[in-house]
């Protein structure tokens, strides 16, 4: 069996999440605030701050479709392609949101090639 195979980044590929890093910004720059009026510094901690707001599944509203993603992908199914995303956001953010494809998600590249080859796809 062979397989049209598109595999897919979702973040700056598929949805635009700089609303959403722009928070995790906010966030760490009001760690780094509180930090400093106990005059503590704790990089470390505001970058943990950063991630822990930018992989807030109640954060995934801010991102928004990139233009044209939508048609792209639709063309892809309707072309006989099998869609697999690609994100390394996956464990916080898999249940974030409405699926509107029947789609797989894969954290890493070697994830998704060998699911398809368990599949019995032929790939390259």
């Amino acid at each position: 069996m062979s397989t049209k195979l598109a595999i897919i980044d979702i973040d700056g590929v598929v949805a635009d999440a700089s609303a959403r890093f722009a928070k995790a910004g906010e966030a760490k720059q009001a760690y780094l605030n509180e930090m400093a009026e106990l005059q503590i510094s704790d990089e470390r901690g505001a970058t943990d701050a950063y991630w822990e707001a930018a992989l807030n599944p109640e954060h995934v509203y801010l991102d928004t479709l990139m233009a044209s993603a939508n048609a792209a992908l639709n063309g892809l199914l309707q072309s006989g392609y099998h869609i697999v995303f690609l994100t390394s956001n996956w464990t916080p953010l898999k249940n974030a949101g409405p699926q509107s494809y029947p789609l797989e998600w894969y954290t890493s590249l070697q994830a998704a090639v060998e699911a398809m080859q368990e599949e019995g796809h032929a790939l390259p």
